[in-house]
């Protein structure tokens, strides 16, 4: 059965289940507040240019691009939100944001040149899109526990402390040594699960904090070769030779 648009007095656009269009308001600047009349909010209802937004509780699904200009500074999000799309919030002026409880989703891109500080992943989180704070200024980043970790996940990003998982390591480098054995059709060249961030400094595996060296004999006593471990960590402090000679000396 074919689902007809259904348009509302106030200026609602709705198809789906997805609000597609909002014309409520001639003036969106300043504040703006979505209405709790659809559980996807998609790019087509954007306020492109509010400074502040609050999206009410039963929206599940932000679309990709929806948050993603110049004007925005800060966004409230409900406790119903399981899906942030891909560079939802990109460009925007965020410079902290509280995810959600009971949040599942977040694709790649989604906090990419923002002015966030930090970005906490709740645990709800199960699935994590690679570069989420590229370009951003975020110096910290800590992983849902429950997220398998994706390629390139702090590439072109600021951040100087990680925080992970010894489990969602020791994954890393069981996915590393699958690719090296040829067990899949990747290229294992290609897989830099923390490779591209030139400014990370410490890594911390649940409650033990690594640098570079220490990091690296960890990984070895693990298994880990010194080329995957090089590979895991292309383009970072923990990847040159440079770095783990002067700490050794050190």
């Amino acid at each position: 059965m074919e689902t007809k648009d259904l348009y509302f007095y106030d200026g609602y656009v709705v198809k789906n289940g997805e609000l597609r269009k909002y014309y409520g308001d001639d003036e969106r600047k300043g504040h703006y507040t979505y209405p709790n009349i659809a559980p996807v909010i998609t790019a087509e209802a954007a306020a492109r240019e509010a400074t502040s937004i609050t999206f009410p509780e039963g929206v599940k699904v932000l679309d990709a691009q929806l948050c993603s200009h110049g004007c925005l500074e800060s966004v409230s999000l409900p406790d119903s939100l399981e899906k942030i799309s891909e560079s939802c919030f990109n460009y925007s002026r965020l410079t902290e944001i509280k995810l959600p409880p009971n949040l599942k989703k977040i694709r790649q891109r989604a906090f990419s040149y923002t002015n966030l500080t930090e970005l906490v992943i709740p645990p709800s989180v199960v699935e994590l899109g690679g570069s989420i704070l590229s370009g951003s200024k975020a110096k910290k980043l800590v992983v849902s526990p429950n997220a398998k970790i994706p390629n390139f996940l702090i590439d072109q990003s600021r951040v100087e402390e990680l925080r992970i998982t010894a489990l969602q390591f020791h994954e890393v480098i069981t996915e590393s040594r699958r690719r090296d054995r040829k067990e899949c059709k990747e290229d294992p060249d290609i897989y830099c699960p923390f490779g591209g961030c030139t400014t990370l400094q410490r890594v911390w595996l649940d409650d033990r904090e690594f640098d570079d060296l220490s990091l690296f004999e960890f990984a070895t006593k693990n298994g880990c070769s010194k080329r995957t471990f090089n590979r895991i960590f292309w383009n970072t402090p923990f990847h040159t030779e440079i770095s783990m000679s002067r700490r050794r000396r050190t």
